[in-house]
């Protein structure tokens, strides 16, 4: 089969979309994985499967993807710069599409001094608008980047991986007009969609989106705008210190210290987030950040109404 993906047609029909972030285990004991998967199965479209999120040793993204396949989601791949070569990234790619992936997120990824193994050596061969361009290429002509043909002999027509491919985005990340140059850049390269890192701060996410506005990105590029629950106080602490990308006004900070139930607390952010985003731009969909706390996303989409009909009648 040589077909595209759910989401890909989702996308380019104009239906709302969901994804969502499902992190790999660090034990080789994947059955540690289908709460998430569960709770995933109403509402959310595909799932990101994170390729060592901060540069911190788990399993791999390709084998926990065919997993979650095998278990009835759909995934989409994160490839990162930072630990393989041209020649293995493809390598990875043409074995997912043989298992049956065909989403990839590209990514440059984490810097290895924010994980576990800081004595490794990173590789970024590439950043990821380059394996945007590579991507795109096995898909538009069936080529590797060296130009030959992915195929097994020359009698063979080169065979054109359908993917569809997503990349990443951060409002708050540096000035907005830098930022969609950056992004106009990926679309440029090939891009389907872009996730952004977790939103809350709205004027930053204006600025930005009037930024994008004025290059005509929206035109060429589906926007997921990213959405985290903080738990705790203790928790958004943390992801504001150690997460790269990651950016909180003091406003939100007060607020949920404030809170006298803080999960309760950061549910209502996020869902007037979505609902004021939702309202105001033309987004082609949400990601979601439950992290551990997936249980929260069927509550989110149904408070919503971003359930599917079937599921909203019943």
């Amino acid at each position: 089969m040589n077909d595209t993906s759910t989401l890909y047609k989702k996308l380019q029909s104009g239906e709302f979309a969901i994804t969502a972030e499902l992190s790999p285990p660090k034990a080789p004991d994947l059955s540690r994985l289908d709460k998430h998967i569960e709770n995933y199965k109403v509402g959310v479209d595909a799932v990101n499967i994170l390729d060592m999120p901060s540069a911190t040793l788990r399993m791999s993204s390709l084998g926990t993807a065919i997993y979650v396949k095998q278990q009835g989601l759909e995934p989409v791949l994160q490839m990162t710069c930072r630990d393989r070569s041209k020649l293995a990234q493809q390598a990875d790619i043409i074995a997912a599409y043989a298992h049956g992936i065909r989403n990839v997120l590209c990514l440059t990824g984490d810097y290895v001094t924010f994980g576990d193994h800081p004595m490794s050596k990173p590789v970024f061969d590439m950043d990821s608008t380059n394996l945007i361009m590579m991507v795109n290429q096995l898909r538009s002509a069936g080529r590797a980047y060296s130009g030959t043909p992915i195929a097994d002999s020359a009698k063979e027509e080169p065979f054109k991986m359908q993917w569809c491919i997503g990349g990443a985005a951060n409002p708050a990340g540096n000035k907005p007009h830098h930022l969609a140059r950056t992004i106009n850049r990926k679309a440029e390269a090939g891009v389907d969609f872009l996730q952004t890192q977790p939103i809350f701060d709205l004027e930053a996410f204006d600025q930005w989106w009037t930024a994008l506005d004025k290059q005509g990105v929206h035109d060429k590029v589906k926007i997921l705008p990213g959405i985290l629950p903080p738990r705790s106080l203790r928790g958004l602490s943390f992801m504001v210190e150690h997460v790269p990308g990651i950016w909180v006004p003091p406003k939100v900070i007060s607020r949920i210290e404030n809170a006298s139930d803080q999960k309760e607390e950061g549910i209502q952010m996020c869902l007037e987030i979505m609902q004021t985003i939702k309202q105001k731009y033309p987004i082609a969909g949400f990601h979601l950040y439950p992290l551990a706390w997936t249980e929260t996303v069927p509550r989110m989409l149904k408070d919503l109404n971003l359930f599917p009909a079937a599921d909203n009648a019943a």
